[in-house]
């Protein structure tokens, strides 16, 4: 490796009130395919950043807190009562992102490549998360089965990863990569094939090494969600940061809370289904929306196994008098956070849907109202929408 600077003479940051800049993403508890399960945990939909006053945070606004050896970004991480991701909890969320289809360019699993973020030299130096390419390929953002949007996994910086596969109680590298090691065997890929990244052969030697995961942005074919390489752990790069998990055990998943509603369900007619099917399937699933049923004309869709939008044909869009399905209406899907809605809107108008107002603020509502509006192929106006305040 290279353009790497010993650290020393520097100040310790101050390390901000992380209830304050923290953004975490849950992921689902993962069984590899050797057996081991991973527990859920929580992680930075960030790579860290550093703010103005020399702070930990974990924002799209700024860039990734790079020029940091693998020993300072644990110290700082432990300060702010985070850990440094390790090599299972990596690996577990590369396995879970590479089995999405709307992670692979070709739509589907094995089709094309997982998407690698920045890789192709379009940037200059490791991206702010509001960065985007103008190459669809550098698609910086993947899903989790659970609907939750994370970026930056392949592409645009390195992360230090703290090896508790094969690594010492300092999660360096210790031993040679075996041949049945999870950090060689999960990638249902070649290395650097179809996107999954690059990773050293079996018996190689990385004693001493810190791992280092995902790619940058000149990695090429090399960058992917799989990628590993090391590099000396005492050394601050300008292609490396550091992504952090939360010390909290995520609260329970896949277990929606009841709320009171006068509204069981709703039902959408369409003048095509194809059209219409093809259209929101895509549209939402960046917002955790699938098929819960479905039959040759009609889909009945909602999150974890609860329909809550019917979607069809019916009197009003059935042969001739499929032109009388003139009266649209607004349909609000409620996202998570921020990236959500801006996933929302690039593969709602990807299937096929019309811009209707980007993604913004809509202030005229109230100040932290964040939502994109595009129209579906019978006009009716589709909007997501997250009321959270950015953090």
């Amino acid at each position: 490796m290279t353009t790497a600077k010993k650290l020393g003479g520097k100040s310790e940051p101050t390390i901000a009130n992380l209830q304050e800049t923290k953004l975490f993403v849950t992921v689902p508890e993962v069984i590899l395919p050797n057996g081991a399960t991973v527990p859920s945990f929580q992680v930075g939909q960030y790579a860290c950043t550093q703010n103005k006053d020399g702070q930990l945070s974990i924002s799209a606004k700024d860039k990734p807190w790079v020029q940091i050896s693998y020993y300072e970004a644990r110290k700082v991480s432990e300060a702010a009562g985070l850990n440094l991701i390790t090599e299972l909890q990596y690996l577990a969320l590369a396995f879970e992102i590479a089995k999405q289809d709307i992670n692979w360019t070709g739509g589907k699993f094995g089709v094309g490549s997982v998407y690698q973020g920045l890789h192709k030299f379009t940037a200059k130096s490791a991206q702010a998360g509001k960065f985007e390419s103008s190459v669809p390929e550098e698609r910086r953002w993947h899903q989790l089965s659970n609907g939750e949007v994370i970026y930056d996994i392949a592409g645009n910086c390195f992360s230090w990863v703290f090896d508790n596969v094969q690594g010492n109680e300092e999660g360096l590298v210790s031993q040679s990569f075996a041949a049945n090691s999870p950090s060689l065997t999960l990638a249902p890929f070649p290395s650097s094939k179809q996107g999954v990244g690059s990773r050293p052969d079996d018996g190689e030697s990385w004693a001493g090494y810190a791992l280092i995961r995902g790619g940058y942005w000149r990695s090429g074919s090399g960058a992917g969600v799989f990628c590993v390489e090391g590099g000396w752990p005492e050394l601050a790069y300008e292609y490396v940061g550091f992504r952090c998990t939360s010390k909290k055990a995520p609260a329970a998943v896949n277990k929606r809370t009841k709320k009171a509603t006068m509204i069981d369900h709703l039902g959408l007619p369409v003048s095509n289904f194809k059209k219409s099917r093809d259209f929101y399937f895509n549209a939402l699933a960046p917002l955790g929306i699938n098929a819960v049923q479905e039959g040759p004309t009609w889909a009945l869709i909602g999150k974890e196994g609860k329909g809550e939008m019917w979607i069809g044909e019916s009197e009003r869009g059935v042969g001739e008098r499929r032109k009388k399905v003139t009266a649209t209406l607004h349909i609000a899907f409620s996202a998570e956070h921020r990236a959500q809605v801006d996933a929302f809107y690039t593969a709602a108008l990807l299937a096929g849907g019309k811009d209707n107002g980007a993604p913004c603020i809509r202030e005229q509502y109230h100040p932290h109202y964040y939502a994109a509006f595009v129209t579906d192929p019978d006009g009716h106006n589709i909007e997501a929408v997250c009321h959270k305040a950015e953090i």
